[in-house]
């Protein structure tokens, strides 16, 4: 068990970061709001 949530919050970390990286692209205004990825 303790592997898979391991895995878990690798996954979120690596979405919140791509997530960070596609607002970084987007012009202001345009931007994904967090709540729509977790």
């Amino acid at each position: 068990m303790g592997a898979e949530v391991v895995k878990n919050v690798q996954a979120r970390l690596r979405g919140r970061l791509a997530w960070e990286e596609i607002n970084s692209l987007l012009p202001r205004g345009n931007k994904i709001e967090a709540a729509e990825v977790v």
